[in-house]
């Protein structure tokens, strides 16, 4: 911001002075009088007749006006007169400097005021999103107690029969791979007793219903029903045979606390006929619903001679239906 000072002094050097010579003192000229600091204002005489001019006189003028003549005789000598010191000028009155008003200045008040404002605002912001954040990570962590770890339902093996009679029986997991072809039959273990339903690939892979509500004579079963933490194989008394294709074959496991309505097919008699289109509909459309949350397998190898597989859920889960896969690969 620039501030400009106009200062304008004027002295009124035009007043006329006037110069007087007096007769030739008989004593030394005593020294001029000390000039004070008290301005000294000068006015013009009021102009007077002229007088006679007499010839014996000297006639003496200021340079710059001839309003006042003093005479001095002729015959007398003439004297210099001290120099004479020109009075100080008048003290100017003080100089008043009127600052203008500037926009300038608001302006970048305004603008400190507001980068102020907004970098307490992004501070307190930062601030409180950390504490947030902070929040959601450490309450879960000290909240363990109301989150509980997946529940063993269940657990599974496969028993192959021998390549040659009169061999002993091997128990193998069924993420590992096994010979087309391969004679066996499943283990089961539940946390709980219900119901067992079991439903696999049939003539040509076409999904068959291998156990329902009403099993069949062969399979050495009455029912479906299976006990709390004791084994349960099936078939009993025989085995299910992989066809001698190389590949992968899918059983769809379902596991109830309570005997199931529908789909309607798993209340029917086991006939070893293929499902038709509208009950492999009614079997997808179930197992939909619970695939949101599927169980976790875990392959336990524990102890070589026994491996078998752990089928665990949430907590929440344990009374729904249990839906889950056994994949048997064959080469």
């Amino acid at each position: 911001v620039t501030i400009k000072k106009d200062l304008d002094t004027k002295s009124d050097v035009n007043a006329p002075t006037i110069l007087t010579i007096d007769s030739a003192p008989t004593s030394p000229p005593s020294p001029p009088a000390a000039s004070t600091a008290a301005p000294t204002v000068v006015e013009r005489a009021k102009p007077e007749p002229p007088k006679p001019i007499d010839a014996s006189m000297t006639v003496a003028e200021s340079a710059a006006m001839a309003e006042s003549v003093t005479a001095v005789p002729s015959a007398q000598p003439r004297v210099q007169p001290p120099p004479v010191q020109p009075a100080p000028p008048a003290p100017s009155a003080p100089v008043v400097v009127e600052k203008k008003k500037s926009s300038a200045g608001l302006i970048i008040g305004a603008v400190a005021l507001l980068l102020i404002v907004a970098v307490v605002g992004i501070a307190s912001f930062f601030l409180w999103n950390r504490s947030r954040t902070t929040t959601a990570v450490t309450t879960p962590a000290t909240s363990t107690a109301t989150v509980a770890a997946p529940r063993e339902i269940s657990r599974y093996w496969l028993e192959l029969e021998p390549a040659r009679k009169g061999g002993a029986t091997t128990q193998v997991a069924a993420l590992v791979p096994i010979a087309s072809g391969s004679q066996f039959k499943f283990h089961f273990t539940f946390s709980e007793a219900g119901y067992l339903y079991i439903i696999g690939p049939g003539e040509n892979n076409v999904p068959t219903a291998f156990l329902t509500a009403k099993p069949h004579p062969d399979s050495g079963v009455t029912n479906n029903q299976v006990p709390g933490g004791s084994d349960f194989s099936f078939p009993k008394g025989n085995t299910l045979t992989l066809d001698k294709n190389p590949g992968t074959d899918i059983f769809t496991v379902i596991f109830a606390k309570t005997a199931l309505p529908s789909p309607a097919f798993l209340n029917e008699a086991v006939t070893g006929e293929p499902l038709s289109a509208s009950q492999q509909a009614e079997l997808k459309s179930f197992v939909a619903k619970y695939a949101a949350k599927p169980p976790v397998t875990e392959l336990d190898e524990s102890n070589p001679r026994a491996p078998l597989v752990r089928v665990k859920v949430p907590a929440e889960q344990t009374s729904n239906p249990i839906v889950f896969d056994i994949r048997i690969q064959h080469n």
